[in-house]
């Protein structure tokens, strides 16, 4: 599982792959000729399916949390004290 997952940093990311494979060409319209040749979008080229979109470290904190100066090397007890102050 772990070697199919792909991992997205914006949210804007998933919003501009959801955009390319709408506006894709229907392939079962009987207008579509499968001889012709179509140009490649932006997305289209090196395409890509997100399966997760990844959060920032500074976002999982909260408000009163993100102001603590590096809480990845501080003791828990420190960091929830600072947080109730």
């Amino acid at each position: 599982e772990e070697e199919t997952v792909m991992i997205c940093m914006t949210p804007e990311d998933l919003e501009t792959q959801g955009r390319t494979n709408s506006s894709a060409k229907d392939t079962t319209d009987p207008d579509f000729d499968p001889a012709a040749r179509l140009k490649p979008t932006l997305g289209k080229s090196a395409p890509h399916e997100w399966t997760h979109c990844e959060i920032h470290p500074s976002m999982i904190l909260g408000i009163c949390a993100s102001i603590i100066p590096f809480p990845d090397h501080n003791q828990s007890p420190r960091n929830t004290y600072q947080s109730a102050m």
